[in-house]
């Protein structure tokens, strides 16, 4: 019997290609004074593909990114510092997050988040959502020193929600539709 469901963030719970999306577009309004020499489709595409769906930390994308076009490498850190303190403003769910959440909630599942990051970056889009009261435990590989697939940061999630491998269920994609679906 499933006593235990853990959820992975980006694109889990977080539609982090939408929110990618929505950021890039207001980053680009905010620094036009750095990336005026650049059309908007460009640097929102380029860094999309230097990003690599998250694997690429944005300091590699941002040098890259500038590099390409030209523009001085010394805006490296401001685009860096945008995106670390403002990212969270773009946070977006996927549909029926929150009613899922609610109702796996009220039938007493025990819930984690379970996620490779920067803690304080991964927290702060956690609560940009307003899922954070949803969860028992909230596991960033940045703050356990840990990183997935390492199977330790499944291990330690077991045992401090006291549960054994066959009583959890990891969620590390787009699930929450399907479970809308299935009525859960």
């Amino acid at each position: 019997m499933i006593k235990a469901i853990c959820f992975d963030l980006d694109e889990t719970l977080l539609n982090r290609s939408e929110s990618l999306l929505n950021f890039l577009v207001n980053q680009y309004e905010r620094q036009l004074s750095i990336l005026k020499t650049i059309n908007k489709s460009v640097f929102i595409q380029r860094f999309i593909e230097l990003d690599q769906r998250g694997y690429v930390w944005k300091d590699k994308v941002y040098t890259q990114l500038l590099q390409e076009n030209g523009i001085n490498h010394c805006f490296v850190n401001t685009l860096l510092e945008d995106y670390i303190n403002l990212f969270f403003k773009s946070a977006k769910a996927f549909p029926y997050m929150h009613e899922t959440l609610e109702k796996l909630h009220e039938k007493g599942y025990l819930m984690a988040i379970i996620s490779n990051g920067f803690g304080s970056f991964q927290y702060r889009n956690i609560e940009a959502l307003h899922i954070e009261k949803y969860f028992k435990k909230i596991y960033i590989s940045e703050w356990e020193g840990i990183k997935k697939p390492d199977s330790r940061i499944f291990e330690l999630a077991l045992k401090e929600l006291d549960v054994t491998a066959s009583e959890a269920i990891l969620l590390e994609t787009i699930l929450l539709t399907i479970l809308k679906q299935l009525k859960i």
